[in-house]
């Protein structure tokens, strides 16, 4: 559905001045003024003092050595703060973003131009269309090099069209967001864990219950979570936010967990299969759904408000700064805007040889020809 309507990009009214857009009311914006005017408490504390509940001035208290830091000296021994720089952001992925208009956005444009006979500039027409995701689509598309391999590889996921930036974070986003789709998890009783346990360890960012660090799958389950979910972070900085907890209930609570097995029921397949990890659930889907779920593409054409809530952090982040480089100057999204006004049977020309204008005609400068024509129109008159 167009994101156009004839009321939303009406150009009449979105190039008026900013004091004509504004819409009249029955407001009054005077209707909160008592005709008092109000002290500001800036000017007051300016002035050495400050209003209190009765209107009165009082004075400021004498300041005493020693109840306030004095910065003027400062305390250099105790006061030093380390610095710490942060790192740069990681690189922005090689591939290509441009932004389409939406067709029957840009006829509705090239209707009004003809309509009111008018010149509009071209590049305010691109600023209008970048104000709402809904005006333009966003095309990604892979570079290749000078070989002729690809520099960056885009994929899909063929479930709800999303792109990604290599077959893992493909995987690990239908593994997430579409696992029923493919496996049913079933939990069975068995036998809780042997000794007496007093202490677990428990992650402090997800509230992961670990287990006690001297439990035999404690290892495994600590490197689990941090590549299931941190894997961004280094595996010593993730292992210091781990915390040991003394609560009896989230002890019982671990215990509980543990007093049950999880397996996995394979869905969509010819024979009943179980799987017994989440491992070999991820090598299960590579080896049977992969190659029909996730593919790879050299160009993909997504909507304007689905380019706005990428799953890719990534492709998120590149989206983001092409964005704000249009809307910065829109040369790439006017080039487009110019070849689908041209397809409508627009002209386009330049005012002061800069600001490029878009109209049904280019404008023709009327003279009089000769000096003879002049002064014979001198006399007529």
């Amino acid at each position: 559905m167009s994101g156009f309507s004839e009321a939303d990009i009406d150009l009449e009214k979105l190039f008026l001045p900013a004091w004509a857009q504004e819409k009249s009311g029955n407001k009054n914006p005077y209707e909160k003024y008592s005709g008092v005017e109000k002290e500001d408490p800036r000017r007051e504390r300016r002035r050495g003092g400050f209003s209190d509940e009765r209107g009165g001035q009082r004075p400021r208290s004498p300041k005493r050595f020693g109840d306030k830091k004095d910065f003027r000296r400062g305390d250099r021994q105790g006061d030093r703060r380390e610095f710490v720089k942060p790192e740069p952001p990681a690189p922005l992925p090689d591939v290509a973003v441009s932004f389409v208009p939406d067709e029957r956005g840009v006829e509705q444009i090239a209707r009004q131009i003809k309509m009111t006979g008018r010149a509009y500039p071209l590049f305010q027409i691109a600023h209008l269309v970048l104000q709402k995701p809904e005006r333009y689509s966003v095309r990604l598309s892979v570079k290749k090099k000078a070989d002729g391999g690809i520099s960056q590889p885009l994929f899909i996921c063929a479930l709800d069209d999303s792109p990604w930036l290599s077959e893992e974070e493909a995987v690990g986003h239908v593994l997430k967001n579409h696992f029923a789709t493919f496996y049913q998890a079933e939990r069975t009783a068995t036998e809780p864990p042997k000794g007496t346990y007093t202490f677990v360890a428990q992650c402090g960012m997800s509230g992961v219950i670990l287990g006690p660090p001297n439990y035999h799958d404690y290892q495994n389950q600590l490197r689990k979570l941090h590549a299931e979910r941190f894997s961004r972070m280094p595996f010593d900085a993730f292992k210091s936010r781990v915390k040991i907890v003394k609560d009896e209930a989230v002890v019982k609570k671990w215990i509980e967990d543990q007093s049950f097995k999880t397996e996995y029921v394979c869905l969509n397949v010819t024979e009943p299969l179980k799987l017994a990890s989440m491992e070999e659930v991820e090598k299960h889907f590579r080896a049977t759904h992969k190659e029909a779920i996730i593919k790879p593409v050299e160009t993909m054409v997504l909507d304007g408000v689905k380019s706005r809530n990428l799953r890719s952090r990534d492709l998120q982040r590149l989206v983001r700064m092409e964005w704000e480089n249009q809307k910065h100057f829109p040369l790439q999204l006017a080039t487009s805007l110019s070849k689908q006004f041209a397809s409508h049977g627009l002209q386009f020309f330049k005012v002061n040889k800069t600001v490029v204008h878009v109209s049904v005609a280019r404008p023709q400068f009327f003279g009089f020809g000769n000096h003879t024509g002049f002064r014979k129109h001198q006399t007529h008159r």
